[in-house]
């Protein structure tokens, strides 16, 4: 009995439905958060491959300026260089023409990836030496110092198409970026609103992560003091059934001396008396161990046959015969009528 009752405490200290769907929401609000992160992190790795872009789209158009800029500055110091013919004058040419060269080099680089601007600045490449060929016998004169033979040669290279050609391929590069940059800075501005979106649901999503937590601590508050509570309910009826076991224990005891000094008065007055004695021993079939009645029966028997004419006649009990009160078997009594009455029954 003890035990039933500890088995009903840890019952009801099982985990209540709501627990479980609490935690189930929590699970899932979990998932849900990582899933987020993710996103997050997906978002704002393509808003900062946007803003490169952005960035490299910006450092081209600089760099174009910048070409123009130094073929201007460089044919300028030619001119100044056919005049003068000073060494000095000459470095400054050729410092500003390979700037120019450097600042190509960078564009092709950049724009490696990017079919339709590597075309152009192949096309940009080629104009450029073309101008390079056009400048040199003028720079070569004037490193000669032939005197006033670069200044034909200049004006020739200056009368060409090219550099309107360099500058227009130029022009086109730019313009080609202004146009990517306004559709990459549209980009960078939809994964930044993006990022924020999925941020302020992280937010919110992490609001209630924190109440699904706070529900489950009361929860687990809740659970633990009920199991306290069953706990202590389990300890008191283990207590009151070791009493009722105790107290059965005492009464069974008093019941078989009783029976034992019955079991000798009948047997002292059979033998005084010389009767015939018979025996119809009804015995218990619930709440006792099996073949349990043996330790009423086998004592009996010895003190039974110490007598000249006695013995078990019948026998009989609960739940197979003589005897039932739970489903009014009235069969199960007439067996038991037949057997203790007219001796009819199966032999043992």
């Amino acid at each position: 009995m003890a035990d039933e009752a500890i088995e009903r405490a840890e019952d009801g200290a099982k985990p209540s439905r709501n627990a479980l769907w609490v935690s189930a929401g929590a699970l899932l609000a979990t998932l849900a958060l990582i899933g987020l992160i993710f996103l997050i992190a997906w978002s704002n790795r393509a808003r900062d491959e946007a803003l490169g872009w952005e960035r490299r789209t910006y450092d081209i158009m600089m760099r174009t300026r910048l070409i123009d800029t130094s073929i201007a500055r460089s044919e300028a110091a030619l001119g100044r260089y056919v005049l003068d013919e000073n060494q000095h004058t000459g470095t400054d040419y050729y410092n500003e023409w390979r700037n120019a060269d450097f600042q190509i080099q960078q564009i092709q680089r950049l724009l490696a990836r990017d079919p339709d601007q590597a075309r152009r600045v192949a096309d940009l490449r080629h104009l450029f030496e073309e101008r390079n060929a056009e400048l040199s016998p003028a720079a070569s004169a004037a490193e000669r110092k032939t005197g006033a033979g670069g200044i034909n040669l200049l004006y020739r290279a200056a009368s060409s198409q090219t550099l309107p050609r360099l500058r227009a391929t130029l022009d086109a590069i730019a313009a080609a970026e202004r146009s990517n940059l306004s559709d990459r800075m549209e980009q960078t501005q939809v994964f930044v609103e993006r990022a924020d979106k999925y941020t302020e649901w992280l937010g919110w999503l992490a609001i209630l992560i924190g109440l699904g937590a706070v529900g489950l601590a009361i929860l687990a508050w809740r659970a633990f003091l009920d199991s306290v509570r069953a706990r202590r309910e389990a300890d008191s009826e283990a207590w009151r059934a070791l009493g009722l076991e105790q107290a059965v224990e005492a009464r069974t005891s008093e019941l078989r001396e009783a029976n034992n000094r019955l079991q000798a008065e009948m047997i002292e007055r059979a033998a005084a008396e010389n009767k015939r004695v018979r025996v119809h021993a009804l015995t218990a079939g619930r709440d006792v161990s099996e073949r349990s009645a043996l330790t009423w029966i086998e004592p009996l028997e010895a003190e039974l046959a110490a007598l000249p004419d006695a013995t078990i006649a019948s026998g009989g009990g609960r739940m197979r015969i003589t005897m039932d009160r739970y489903e009014a078997d009235w069969d199960m009594v007439q067996r038991g009528w037949n057997c203790h009455v007219h001796g009819v029954g199966r032999p043992f």
